[in-house]
């Protein structure tokens, strides 16, 4: 029907069926296409804080020695400087280091501590269990796997930010975290 639908001769048929299918076989399997971050896209391109961006790129870099390693970095910084905008850019560029993912968990619109777990746990597509509570869920989840944590407005959670994240690194080898803040914590 589709070659009817497109007027194409016996000949033109059999070299659209031939094509299609080396496109077929030639593309990644849905397994592999599955989405591996929850950054926002780009809505303009990203000028300057070069310097920013190399460091940060460097402290993350999958290729430094464990015991050199950065695993927790906090960006602080007045409301508006940017803090956001340099986190988000910074994961774009290093996504591929992180084979199990890059996710964004914006905290600013929850101002109930014991809500942060549920939050992270959602921002990297896990769901609520009746089984488990929202940080075994997310433990579960990150355990074993290479990812970037990316934990947006911690300011006015720090404290339950600070403890989740503990938890997070101490039972999370591979897990990275990078925060942003208006303050850094005491």
């Amino acid at each position: 029907m589709l070659f009817d639908g497109l007027g194409l001769a016996p000949e033109q048929s059999e070299q659209f069926a031939l094509a299609a299918r080396a496109n077929l076989v030639a593309s990644k399997p849905l397994a592999e296409a599955r989405v591996r971050h929850n950054l926002p896209a780009a809505q303009t391109s990203f000028v300057g804080r070069t310097p920013e961006v190399a460091r940060l790129r460097q402290l993350l870099d999958p290729l430094t020695p464990p015991d050199r390693k950065t695993r927790l970095i906090t960006l602080t910084g007045a409301g508006g400087c940017g803090k956001t905008r340099l986190a988000i850019e910074v994961a774009r560029q290093v996504q591929t280091d992180f084979a199990d993912g890059v996710w964004l968990a914006d905290l600013s619109t929850i101002a109930d501590t014991t809500l942060v777990p549920t939050v992270v746990l959602t921002a990297i597509g896990g769901r609520e269990s009746s089984d488990e509570t929202p940080l075994e869920g997310l433990l579960r989840r990150v355990q074993g796997r290479k990812s970037l944590l990316i934990l947006d407005n911690c300011e006015h959670l720090i404290q339950a930010c600070a403890e989740l994240v503990d938890t997070l690194l101490r039972t999370t080898p591979d897990l990275n975290v990078l925060a942003t803040s208006e303050r850094r914590c005491a």
